[in-house]
């Protein structure tokens, strides 16, 4: 498994890579998972420390990004699922502390 600040910098320098329900890891088929509710989405941001000039502090990382609109498909409520990752874009890299 890939640690949390490692994803964040993998997605930074290559992009998404989908999920593969052949693998075990898409429960809704293969593409790339996305929400457009934060609160659902922080239920997966991990925290991780991060040095601050003032010291150390836990946070969680969440990326902001736009989809092609008619590109997704809803799997549910919470998720959209977007079968080819060129139609997610991200713009934003939202940073919360962590309780």
């Amino acid at each position: 498994m890939t640690e949390p600040g490692e994803s964040a910098v993998s997605i930074y320098q290559n992009g998404f890579f989908p999920s593969k329900a052949a693998k075990g890891d898409a429960n809704f088929g293969d593409g790339v998972y996305v929400s457009r509710y934060i609160g659902y989405a922080a239920t997966y941001a991990k925290p991780v420390e991060v040095r601050l000039l003032s010291g150390v502090a836990k946070v969680q990382v969440a990326w902001q990004v736009a989809v092609r609109p008619g590109s997704f498909r809803k799997a549910n409520d919470n998720i959209w699922v977007v079968p080819d990752p060129a139609d997610v874009r991200f713009y934003g890299l939202l940073i919360k502390e962590a309780k």
